[in-house]
């Protein structure tokens, strides 16, 4: 009996590398984004297109830069099904190969299981579509592949005559530089936090796109990979140490054995790295003293979208990509990143690098890492070319804190909004953290905000930074009153004795607008809300998203507290405001929280006024001077 199975023809392994190579800077792929990157083409079989990888390389193809993956002749196969299981092996092997039935029975029933390479120790439970196997944790050296004992991978068919094969694993690919290469005669690889990586696995998911490879009882904290059978370690060729997908918090490290298992010398990456089925990062000079070490990568930020603020909320390693806000082109040019400012949002500066402790790039991310005990406040990371500031981001850190898990929904209203100001600390009434920080209408930088409740003369005090007492102040002018010349000074404040006081020249209405644009300043997913808009003649044109016919009740707490059912409320504080000269105003008295719906040279806004115990609110106020700094409440994009 013959079962025809196929295997896909193209593994995820660009030739350079997942690692940059570039001043020793790496980084690891997305695992959400990478899937698009797999290259991977199913021969025949039920799922065209689907990532799926078999044991060994073929040529590598000019045109693509990519390592065909092909059956080799005699691989055998597991294959488990309701009767038991059975041994296959091919003769010719190929892109597609014919399996022959070698011992066992036939398959039998609606769900048959594969397993590449055979094993006489491995076992399923079919009808969970699920295989208990072994990676082993002593691997043999192959020049440009990996040995082919220690890829697993398997599929899963309604049909006894055909099975397309997923691969289930992770690995390291690398290249040895050091002269004394040739005294190597083992490479350890072991994860920093004890991590599990090899031994008895079980895979679940078998069949699907992404199956999974999860080290059970028994399984190992490292793997070894030995020199080639008969020979030794040579420079400049890939070799490849293959476990279960895994995410290393705290890096790993190789060790360098000689042949009586004495340690030369180790080498070690600290950095958050995150090892996804199916990707094999790649480092040139694995054994240099210097490339493992600058290996970077962390959590990616960006998988709901990028934007011009992140948030975090645990302490850890972090990346998101190099680009402009929102836009998906990559910035190009960037020579290096800086932590522009931090703040705790007290009236007293942390100290630097207590809520980002460093931050790095490479042509394709920005980096950062938090003290490993994390500090609430905000930050902006800056990008610069030839000492200019290309572009910058917010990073907002507040433990625990998660918008989606806390977002609120106003009575009579479609989406929902953030239980708190953009960069505020916490949602709690008459909390000093709930404050937030402020924004010039249009522009995606923030702003310290106010460190008081209230203060009787309404001068407020700024949040302290890192930068200084208080952000610089500029006067609008045909060349400072620019989307360029904000873009470049982020923590420059523009003032403007203007008639229509507008921090910029000549105004721009489109800078935030109902669709989230480039300049928004809420993170992915979340917007400037739109507001109440009135025509000409104050006659309603259309209720929009925000607080426009919502029943507030006031609170002696210098605030607005909006109920939202049982004992859910939304906290407005009275934060104050800079005015247009730069300084902070009416602090815990009044307060204004943009939309992004201008009105002539005016925003709309919702505005607070506290006179004694009597607080005003104005959800449709229209006549917002876009010079000021006010605050941003989001709403779901």
């Amino acid at each position: 009996m013959r079962i025809h199975f196929s295997s896909l023809s193209w593994l995820i392994l660009p030739i350079c590398g997942l690692f940059s190579c570039t001043n020793y800077d790496a980084e690891v792929s997305p695992s959400k984004t990478s899937a698009e990157t797999l290259r991977a083409t199913i021969v025949s079989g039920p799922a065209e297109s689907d990532p799926a990888t078999k044991a060994a390389f073929g040529v590598v193809t000019s045109s693509e830069s990519y390592a065909q993956v092909v059956w080799n002749a005699h691989d055998q196969l597991s294959v488990f099904h309701s009767s038991g299981s059975s041994l296959y092996e091919t003769e010719q092997g190929g892109e597609t190969a014919d399996f022959t039935l070698v011992s066992g029975d036939a398959p039998s029933g609606n769900t048959i299981l594969g397993l590449s390479p055979y094993s006489s120790t491995a076992s399923a439970r079919v009808a969970d579509k699920t295989i208990e196997a072994v990676i082993p944790a002593e691997q043999h050296a192959f020049s440009e592949t990996f040995d082919p004992a220690a890829l697993l991978t398997a599929g899963a068919s309604s049909s006894p005559s055909q099975m397309a094969f997923y691969n289930v694993c992770s690995g390291f690919r690398f290249t040895l530089s050091e002269s004394s290469v040739s005294s190597y005669a083992s490479i350890e690889f072991r994860g920093n936090d004890g991590e599990k990586l090899a031994g008895p696995v079980t895979i679940t998911r078998v069949g699907e796109r992404e199956p999974s490879a999860a080290p059970s009882s028994g399984s190992t904290a490292s793997v070894t990979l030995l020199a080639p059978e008969g020979g030794s370690f040579e420079k400049d060729v890939h070799y490849y140490i293959l476990f279960a997908p895994c995410v290393f918090k705290k890096g790993f490290t190789l060790s360098f054995k000689d042949s009586s298992g004495n340690e030369l010398f180790k080498r070690t990456c600290t950095s958050y790295v995150d090892f996804q089925r199916g990707i094999f990062p790649s480092v040139r000079g694995a054994d240099h003293p210097d490339h493992l070490p600058a290996i970077k990568d962390g959590i990616l930020l960006s998988r709901a979208g990028t934007a011009n603020c992140y948030i975090v909320s645990a302490p850890g390693s972090y990346k998101f990509p190099l680009v402009r806000g929102n836009e998906a082109k990559t910035l190009y040019g960037v020579d290096h990143v800086e932590v522009l400012w931090e703040t705790s949002n007290e009236a007293t500066a942390p100290t630097k690098g207590s809520v980002i402790a460093s931050v790095a790039s490479n042509r394709k991310y920005v980096f950062f890492e938090t003290p490993s005990t994390l500090k609430d406040g905000n930050a902006v990371i800056a990008a610069y070319t030839d000492g200019r500031i290309v572009w910058s981001w917010h990073i907002w850190v507040c433990k625990d804190y998660d918008p989606e898990e806390t977002r609120q929904l106003y009575p009579g209203k479609p989406k929902a909004m953030m239980d708190r100001n953009l960069g505020a600390l916490s949602a709690n009434r008459y909390s000093t953290m709930a404050n937030g920080l402020f924004y010039q209408w249009g522009r995606k930088d923030p702003f310290p905000g106010v460190v008081e409740s209230y203060v009787e003369s309404g001068l407020g005090t700024f949040m302290a930074t890192t930068l200084g007492p208080a952000p610089g102040v500029v006067a609008s002018d045909v060349s400072t009153g620019t989307v360029a010349y904000a873009t470049e000074h982020p923590q420059t404040f523009i003032s403007s004795s203007q008639t229509n006081k507008n921090w910029m020249n000549t105004a721009n209405h489109t800078l935030w607008a109902s669709s989230k644009t480039l300049y928004d300043p809420c993170p992915a997913g979340w917007k400037v809300p739109e507001a109440y808009v009135l025509d000409g003649n104050n006659n309603h044109v259309a209720s929009q998203e925000a607080w426009t016919e919502v029943t507030f009740q006031t609170s002696a707490g210098r605030g607005l507290y909006l109920p939202l059912g049982g004992t859910s409320y939304a906290w407005y504080p009275n934060n104050g405001y800079i005015n247009a000269d730069g300084e902070i105003r009416m602090a815990g008295m009044y307060s204004c929280y943009w939309s992004c719906s201008p009105n002539g040279q005016a925003v709309f806004a919702l505005e607070l006024s506290q006179s004694g115990s009597t607080l005003s609110y104005f959800p449709n106020r229209y006549g917002k001077a876009r010079v000021e700094g006010h605050s941003v409440r989001c709403i779901k994009d």
